[in-house]
């Protein structure tokens, strides 16, 4: 019990270092879109397949970056009552936002996102497009790993707040989900 909080230290750790490497997606997306505009209204060339390919990255982050943003608190929430509550009414709100809400979500993702993958996988899917890019199944196959992150964050907060509530990691102030502090 006492390898807990460490193991969870450990996983916040890892979500931070994939969402700074998933924030590199953005940077290729600027590039690559900066230089299509150049492209078609510089010189009238076009190409479906670089245009694709900010869909990827586009994709790319927004699925993986989820359980960053999990992390960073920064999901849409409705907070007017929220922020009238104890820390340990909060708490009890995040844990059973995580069971009934996240969870189940996560469980969705993961289950009906990877038949769609597998299905895309099973044909190598590319795009309907003649010149647009292979492997649409690589990024159809985002969609379970973002299941898998969100669950795996989800997880570890859910477990973060059951151990403050119990009292057995000792603190006196609730968890600090964000893994930033």
């Amino acid at each position: 019990m006492k390898q807990l909080p460490a193991l969870l230290n450990d996983l916040d750790r890892l979500n931070i270092r994939m969402g700074a490497a998933i924030a590199w997606c953005t940077v290729g997306m600027v590039f690559i879109t900066a230089t299509v505009v150049v492209l078609r209204y510089g010189f009238s060339i076009g190409s479906i397949a670089t245009q694709e390919s900010v869909n990827y990255l586009h994709a790319t982050l927004i699925t993986l970056g989820g359980s960053y943003t999990l992390g960073l608190n920064g999901h849409v929430r409705v907070d007017f009552l929220y922020q009238r509550l104890s820390p340990r009414h909060r708490a009890w709100v995040e844990l059973g936002g995580g069971i009934l809400l996240l969870l189940p979500f996560c469980i969705c993702l993961i289950y009906f996102g990877g038949g769609y993958a597998l299905r895309s996988w099973a044909v190598w899917e590319s795009s309907s497009q003649p010149s647009g890019l292979p492997g649409v199944f690589l990024v159809k196959s985002l969609i379970p790993m973002m299941g898998l992150l969100l669950l795996i964050k989800g997880l570890a907060d859910m477990l973060r707040y059951a151990l403050w509530l119990t009292n057995k990691e000792g603190g006196s102030a609730p968890p600090h989900t964000t893994g930033h502090e």
